[in-house]
């Protein structure tokens, strides 16, 4: 029982830095391509 709540507690940790590094690369990936493509429409913005 104690290796499960072990694992689960990692799970989480892990989630959560995988999570962050996710949203930090979208926000600079969106940052650039508004610098780079400004004049394009995003179709995905709906």
């Amino acid at each position: 029982m104690l290796e499960l709540a072990a694992m689960i507690a990692v799970s989480a940790l892990v989630l959560t830095f995988v999570t962050d590094a996710t949203s930090g690369t979208v926000k600079v990936v969106r940052a650039m391509g508004r610098k780079n493509e400004s004049k394009i429409r995003v179709a995905d913005h709906h």
